[in-house]
């Protein structure tokens, strides 16, 4: 409302109300008329005023109803309220609060005076916002002169920050760089505080539960109050975000290969077909189809044309399926498929042309032609129908179509989540004889795959440095031999008897933009000259690389001997000095990696020592000539080239491990729909279902009935196949029902069967009942 008379006027023709003079469209509460029954809510106009087309009914101007005025030397910025039951318009007169009874502007504290106390003025709306906004909104340490550089001591900006907050205020320590790392120390009351986590935040600090997060689930996240005697600062998250995929800090046998190969049983296949182009509804075990647990088969003499033919299995994010087509038939495809609708990747064994469908049930289908793999270059085993076919599922709403292992889509995203994948077969006219599907395989947990075209940058000293020739070539043909991975650029700026702080002023002084992984190891020469700054130094090029953007993988330098002796015996040997604080400056390497990791940097860590085998120390043997007795070492600190091989392997594997995104097995949170009760259940509380990062899915809020059966054993819900259990679940749930134990019985089905609720008792409170 832009405007409230004070005095009785002329309904019609631009005028000046309340000291502001009015324009046309504005909206005025007229409530001042000589005849009352003309009072309400009015459009100006340079013509006769009407009332406006939402205040001309009695439920629009019913006793209660409000108007907040914007503008006017009395009126502005003051609510007025309707007090006429049921007004006949036109007819009845409307009252509407009076200047003597409305709040004014002489009766209201102003936000410097909230802290007065006073027996007759009230607060208005935005008094209270800014006083509130004022004391107990969060200050950030960047107010008071914090550094966030890695080196800067902030203490004195910390003691200031503190001593100058007041009642009721936050102190938030801010940290932001590449990976939206946000560090709290919280002083006063903080909970329910709300952090916008959009961008995927990392929370850390003295007084914090650590939550790595790159998907939340709701758009806010708030502080809350751990309670703990032991943690009087402390403070945790909710609701919780999904964790992020932890990243191990040792080199051991799991990075070489994650993946597990799992044999899929196809006795337990759901055998179907649906018409095509323009078929909406499946038809389970159609005539002509067969099954054993190893294949599926389909008798093309008797299956019916215009029609797809598949085996299904359900869909389980964080693998691929794999399976392939032999026999008779020229049309064959693999497809997912969800509630509404499915996804066809196919082709003919007479073109490599794949064509890619997406048809939503009850709208409609669209398609598109994919590029040729081989170029048309005429290869049968690239031809779709000969080809082992693939989906991976990335995550419960996005999949990728392979062939031979190779991409043929981009990523896709489903509206709903993946039901099912399944080898599918078109039977063309005058076809006969049989076509087999068989050999069907998960691969699970395997890296998706890593963008190509990588540019590496590495750096170090003379273990990095190429002394033995084409050391960062075998760090490229195995990043694309053993990994699959295209590199397009080495950079080398490792430097014989460099220290990390040289290696650091050489990366300040070059341009980082455009490098997609950093790989080095430094700290020898700082262990032999005993600087003071490696810590810091450490800090520093791990910040340097996170701040541009690149994923870093730095190796622990092995532990060399002082072996000054080699050198007068004859042999080939360093002359190092202070080998025992190696484990100091080793340790320290190992503790910034571990720390940078858990704030959300991306960074890996191989040992050397480890990934060369044998050891270094382990072949330092000198005879009575004083040679060495092994050709394992090239001196008494470097490794020789067959370790340099090794040693290049194990660094290429953490980096593929850093590179590959994980697979996302959540669902983020979703009201139950509609469709998935049964028996006259209903939401009370907007229940929600989700999966979590681990894949386990959830059921959470109340539900109940106000007509539908209430003895045990109702059907309550019917669950989506992606919402089944892998085994039969007896959850516990809370009723009404005093002194008796209440569950929800979940068959393997999706069939979701409640105990404990009778015809007083009509509700179940889910309680998060989640299961594998």
């Amino acid at each position: 409302m832009r405007l409230a008379t004070t005095v009785n006027i002329a309904l019609q023709g631009l005028q000046t109300i309340d000291g502001v003079a009015t324009a046309v469209g504005d909206r005025v509460l007229v409530k001042n008329q000589a005849t009352a029954s003309e009072n309400g809510i009015y459009t100006a106009s340079d013509g006769q005023w009407y009332r406006a087309a939402d205040a001309r009914s009695a439920r629009t101007l019913q006793k209660g109803t409000t108007a907040f005025v914007q503008d006017g030397a009395s009126n502005g910025e003051i609510t007025f309220r309707f007090n006429t039951m049921d007004p006949v318009i036109g007819t009845d007169a409307i009252d509407i609060t009076g200047d003597g009874d409305a709040l004014l502007r002489a009766d209201l504290l102003d936000e410097d005076d909230m802290a007065s106390d006073s027996d007759s003025k009230v607060p208005t709306q935005q008094s209270v916002k800014t006083y509130v906004d004022g004391k107990v909104s969060p200050r950030y340490t960047t107010e008071f002169g914090f550094v966030d550089d890695g080196i800067t001591n902030n203490d004195a900006a910390w003691n200031l920050a503190v001593a100058s907050l007041t009642q009721g205020q936050i102190l938030v320590t801010v940290k932001q760089h590449a990976t939206h790392n946000y560090k709290f120390f919280a002083v006063g009351d903080f909970t329910a505080l709300a952090i916008d986590a959009t961008s995927g935040p990392t929370f850390t600090g003295d007084f914090v539960y650590n939550y790595g997060t790159t998907n939340i689930k709701a758009g806010n996240l708030k502080l809350l109050n751990t309670g703990a005697t032991s943690w009087k600062r402390g403070f945790d998250i909710v609701p919780k975000p999904d964790n992020r995929r932890p990243k191990e800090t040792f080199l051991h046998a799991q990075n070489f290969d994650p993946a597990a190969v799992v044999p899929i049983d196809l006795s337990n296949a759901s055998l179907e077909r649906i018409a095509w182009p323009a078929g909406d509804t499946w038809a389970v075990g159609p005539a002509g189809a067969m099954q054993t647990a190893t294949q599926a088969s389909f008798d093309l003499g008797t299956i019916a044309t215009a029609f797809w033919y598949g085996a299904f299995v359900p869909a389980k994010s964080g693998g691929e399926y794999k399976a392939c087509w032999h026999g008779n038939g020229t049309t064959r495809g693999i497809m997912v498929r969800t509630e509404a609708g499915y996804r066809i990747a196919y082709g003919t064994t007479l073109a490599e042309a794949v064509t890619y469908t997406t048809r939503t049930y009850g709208v409609g289908s669209s398609s598109a032609s994919l590029p040729s793999v081989m170029n048309n270059d005429n290869q049968d085993g690239y031809r779709l129908p000969n080809a082992t076919l693939g989906v991976r599922i990335i995550s419960p709403t996005k999949f990728c179509f392979t062939l031979n292992g190779i991409d043929i889509t981009t990523q896709q995203t489903t509206a709903s989540p993946i039901v099912d994948v399944g080898m599918v077969v078109f039977q063309n006219p005058g076809e006969t004889g049989s076509v087999v599907t068989d050999n069907w395989v998960r691969v699970d947990n395997g890296p998706a795959p890593v963008p190509n075209g990588q540019r590496i940058l590495i750096f170090g000293d003379s273990i990095t440095d190429g002394v033995n020739p084409g050391w960062p070539e075998w760090l490229a043909w195995f990043l694309q031999g053993s990994c699959g991975l295209q590199v397009d650029y080495v950079n080398n700026i490792a430097v014989a008897g460099q220290t990390a702080e040289q290696q650091d002023t050489i990366m300040a002084g070059m341009s980082l933009s455009g490098y997609t992984l950093a790989i080095g190891m430094v700290g020898t020469n700082n262990i032999q000259g005993q600087t003071a700054s490696f810590p810091t130094v450490m800090q520093s090029i791990i910040n340097r690389l996170a701040n541009a953007f690149i994923p870093l993988v730095v190796a622990v330098p092995p532990m060399f001997y002082n072996r000054a002796d080699a050198v007068r015996n004859g042999a080939v040997g360093q002359n190092s000095v202070n080998g025992g604080f190696g484990s100091y400056y080793r340790n320290v390497i190992m503790k910034t990696i571990a720390d940078k990791a858990a704030q959300g940097y991306l960074v890996g860590m191989v040992e050397a020592a480890q990934a060369m085998t044998p050891a270094l120390a382990y072949h330092l043997a000198w005879n009575a000539t004083g040679m060495m007795q092994t050709g394992a070492v090239f001196d008494n600190i470097h490794p020789d080239m067959q370790n340099r091989i090794a040693f290049a392997f194990a660094l290429a594997r953490k980096a593929m491990a850093l590179l590959a995104p994980p697979y996302d097995k959540s669902l983020p949170f979703t009201a139950i729909p509609a469709s998935w009760y049964r028996n006259s259940w209903q939401a009370l509380t907007t229940p929600v279902f989700w999966l979590d990062a681990t894949g386990r899915k959830h059921l959470d809020g109340i539900i109940n009935t106000a007509a539908g059966p209430t003895a045990d054993g109702t059907q309550v819900l019917q669950l989506p196949k992606y919402m089944w259990p892998q085994r039969a679940q007896w959850q516990p749930v809370i009723t009404q029902k005093a002194n008796v134990q209440s569950w929800l019985d979940v068959t393997t089905a999706g069939v979701a069967t409640a105990y404990g609720v009778d015809a007083t008792n009509k509700f179940i409170r889910l309680g998060d009942v989640n299961w594998e």
